[in-house]
């Protein structure tokens, strides 16, 4: 996986140390949820394994998590939201505002469709 770029060479190191058994069961979670484990998550495996508390559920627990990098994100240009938003707002406070847009326009918009029925 490692030749393949689909892992990194640190956490590919730390599952090295995984009996065969939890290397297989890491496996098909990584082909299950189709993601790798992150440094940290391998970190916490080996650590648990030390502990003898690493188990085939604890690794699915694991691999569940939401890692930072897979965090869906919405990026706004700022040439596009410029004239939109209002010239003395915050910048801390835009992104409330654009939220609170949006709720808006979709209780306008659930609105539109009950009058349309």
């Amino acid at each position: 996986m490692v030749d393949d770029n689909k892992i990194a060479l640190r956490p590919a190191v730390e599952i090295s140390y995984l009996p065969k058994d939890l290397q297989k069961e890491l496996l098909d979670n990584i082909e299950m949820e189709a993601c790798t484990s992150s440094h940290d998550q391998t970190l916490r495996m080996r650590n648990l394994l030390r502990q003898n508390k690493l188990t085939p559920e604890v690794i699915t627990m694991i691999m569940q998590e939401e890692k930072p990098n897979q965090k869906e994100k919405i990026i706004l240009r700022d040439d596009r939201t410029r004239n939109l938003l209002p010239k003395n707002l915050p910048v801390s406070q835009r992104e409330e505002y654009i939220i609170k847009a949006l709720e808006h326009y979709g209780r306008y918009l659930k609105k539109q469709r009950e009058q349309e029925r």
